[in-house]
């Protein structure tokens, strides 16, 4: 039930030249997200959950590559994680980064003051597609974001926190 919920809750914000669904070629899946996935909120709402599935782990059983990309307890660029992320980029057929808004940006008991996503992220986004044409951004968050790169990628997915089976 929870991963039908999670596929019905992602919303396709862009998906140009209809490259999703990704088909079962070799890609890079990227972000830090990618392996720990944000599948709830912080504070009160975060629950004790079996086994939450991440993307890395869902994509099993496919040619994968996971780079890092980011520190997701960071907002500085940490130049050898990017670089690596831009380079693995290079030589697949599609970049799937995930990213979004960390527990530290948005919780119950105070009021965002940006909609900016963490400017490391920002960057990978853009350093990666700018080396593949064929990158794909799966956003995890419970609420709006600037994206500022949306006219360089060619698809964005929104899954929201979209529970334990989001992967």
């Amino acid at each position: 039930l929870s991963l039908q919920i999670a596929r019905e809750g992602a919303v396709l914000l862009k998906n140009k030249d209809n490259i999703l669904p990704l088909k079962k070629d070799q890609m890079v899946l990227i972000g830090s997200m990618a392996k720990n996935t944000r599948y709830q909120g912080a504070g009160s709402s975060h629950i004790n959950v079996p086994h939450p599935i991440s993307a890395v782990e869902a994509a099993a059983g496919r040619q994968i590559v996971y780079a890092q990309g980011y520190d997701i307890h960071r907002e500085d660029n940490a130049a050898e994680l990017l670089a690596q992320a831009v380079e693995v980029a290079k030589h697949v057929k599609t970049a799937v980064i995930f990213a979004g808004l960390p527990d530290s940006y948005e919780s119950e008991g105070g009021d965002r003051d940006t909609l900016a996503m963490p400017e490391n992220q920002n960057a990978l986004i853009e350093a990666v597609a700018a080396a593949n044409p064929n990158t794909v951004v799966v956003l995890h968050g419970g609420s709006a974001m600037d994206i500022p790169w949306l006219d360089r990628v060619k698809a964005v997915l929104y899954v929201a926190l979209g529970g334990e089976r989001v992967g």
